[in-house]
């Protein structure tokens, strides 16, 4: 099986325009548990913007790495949604391939991330949505 491309933040997000932005797919993984280390696969990303034109020379070190930090600096100030993808590959193997749509945004934009625990997930829908709306509601209280 191909390895499972994930970013971090899911396929869409927001970041300020000052500061950095994070793009992080050490998550990705082998879905067949034979290699349990990223470190084993390969990593490429790319970056558009709406009118399709290619944005890669944000990625000064390269584009090979599972993670970047991206300096808000060097997004195109005529752009509001970039768009990054990262292609993940096992020698052998078939690749896979996901997105994610950042927002540009003015001013702090807080980066808040929920990890949901498995026994919640198998458990039925009406506790799982309830557990969502009990955190949600502290996060906007």
């Amino acid at each position: 099986s191909p390895p499972v491309a994930l970013i971090a933040g899911g396929s869409a997000k927001s970041a300020s325009r000052q500061g950095a932005l994070i793009l992080n797919a050490t998550d990705s993984y082998d879905p067949d548990g034979l290699i349990g280390d990223n470190r084993n696969f390969t990593f490429q990303w790319s970056c558009e913007t709406p009118n399709g034109t290619a944005c890669n020379d944000l990625f000064v070190d390269g584009r090979q790495r599972a993670e970047h930090e991206l300096q808000a600096a060097s997004f195109p100030a005529d752009v509001a949604i970039l768009t990054f993808t990262v292609e993940v590959s096992l020698a052998g193997r078939n690749s896979s391939v996901t997105s994610q749509d950042v927002t540009l945004e003015d001013g702090v934009v807080l980066d808040i991330g929920i990890r949901i625990i498995k026994s919640v997930l198998k458990s039925d829908a009406n506790v799982r949505n309830n557990y969502l709306r009990n955190i949600c509601s502290r996060l906007y209280s």
